[in-house]
């Protein structure tokens, strides 16, 4: 099974970084929301698509407007504290031209350099299971795969040079 961080307001464990918390993991905590200098000094996008960033050049990568979509954020690169690039994909489907430009990116260019994913989904469903499937295919281990729960309403996700994930901004 994948680590998994289920939002749960009452919860008190604190937020998860996506290469150093013990696996297995299954966590249930608060909303996890980015550290707003990260968030000022990154790149985000809305609606479906993808984005890949050097953390030289911006300091976290991310979506907005989630809605019902998935938001799926890759690192890599480790040297230090800090990892060398970022990817962010809003995924409306598991089907499609994008989900495969989606994940024949990362089988290509991530995989080689053992990278680090977390998943950002708003309903349960077969989606998570199958792109899940589709990870540990290209022999990305569990615990390199993070899948974030969000609460309703949380409609951003990203990912910062240090492997923080959470939401862009606290949900309105």
């Amino acid at each position: 099974m994948p680590k998994t961080y289920t939002v749960n307001p009452e919860g008190t464990d604190a937020p998860p970084l996506i290469d150093d918390t013990p696996v297995p993991a299954a966590l249930q905590g608060p909303t996890v929301v980015l550290p707003q200098d990260s968030v000022a000094n990154g790149r985000a996008f809305a609606k479906p698509g993808e984005l890949e960033v050097s953390f030289a050049a911006t300091e976290s990568v991310g979506t907005t407007g989630l809605g019902h979509c998935m938001g799926l954020c890759v690192v890599w690169g480790r040297a230090n504290e800090a990892f060398a690039s970022g990817y962010c994909a809003h995924l409306s489907s598991v089907q499609g031209t994008r989900y495969t430009n989606c994940m024949t990116a990362i089988q290509t260019r991530m995989v080689p350099h053992n990278p680090w994913v977390a998943i950002s989904i708003g309903s349960s469903g077969t989606w998570i299971d199958t792109l899940v499937g589709h990870l540990r295919a290209m022999n990305i281990p569990d615990n390199h795969i993070w899948v974030y729960n969000r609460a309703e309403k949380s409609n951003t996700f990203g990912v910062d040079k240090n492997g923080r994930f959470g939401l862009l901004a606290a949900p309105g």
